[in-house]
């Protein structure tokens, strides 16, 4: 018999420890993103990267309701709570059981729709924008895929979330990143790595730059 699993809305992260963030420096205009590197099994990662590409590709109208909400916004919440509290994922296989932010289900299934090539919505279709337009991190992301579309590549396609490789990928991609990040960026703005490398994968997903 198949595993029930659910992803419940109120937990953030209750099955691993927080991420190791980002830290953005407005005086020096220098951003370190750190990687997390002890964010407790990494099969639980696995697990997530493995159900949004599920996810992606059996649920897709689902999936596209999902990303279609604001990163970070009530209606992003809501949406979640609606799709997934108490609802039966196969795509979860043989998990029993995973408690992880919203956020991170989001950025999988975002990945997953990049991943499975799945046609990009006119609604959600982006095109390059300016760093003095850039308003969110969703748009930082927009702007440095765009400018940098080999590497984004790169890091989606030839790491997995929480790895060495993926470590090594941020660190080499940080001034590319930063440089994207809109100039009048409040202090204490912070973003963990793997959570970073879902707002990329995204991005590269909206802008039409499908998996080859």
């Amino acid at each position: 018999m198949k595993a029930v699993a659910y992803l419940p809305i109120a937990a953030f992260l209750a099955a691993v420890p927080d991420a190791a963030p980002a830290q953005y420096d407005p005086g020096s205009g220098r951003s370190v993103i750190t990687t997390v590197q002890t964010m407790g099994a990494k099969e639980v990662w696995d697990a997530l990267w493995v159900f949004g590409s599920c996810y992606a590709g059996s649920e897709r109208s689902k999936a596209l309701k999902f990303v279609e909400t604001e990163p970070g916004s009530v209606e992003e919440a809501r949406t979640y709570k609606k799709l997934f509290t108490n609802s039966d994922e196969y795509c979860l296989g043989n998990v029993t059981w995973m408690s992880i932010s919203y956020k991170y289900v989001r950025g999988a299934i975002a990945e997953g729709l990049y991943s499975k090539r799945v046609p990009v919505p006119s609604s959600l279709a982006a095109k390059p924008i300016p760093r003095e337009k850039v308003q969110s991190i969703i748009e930082t992301a927009i702007c440095y895929a765009a400018q940098n579309p080999a590497e984004a590549k790169a890091l989606i396609e030839k790491t997995t979330p929480t790895s060495k490789k993926e470590e090594q990928a941020i660190a080499a991609l940080t001034p590319h990143f930063v440089a994207c990040l809109p100039p009048n960026m409040p202090p204490g703005f912070q973003i963990d790595s793997t959570l970073l490398r879902f707002r990329i994968a995204e991005a590269l997903w909206r802008l039409g730059e499908a998996r080859q």
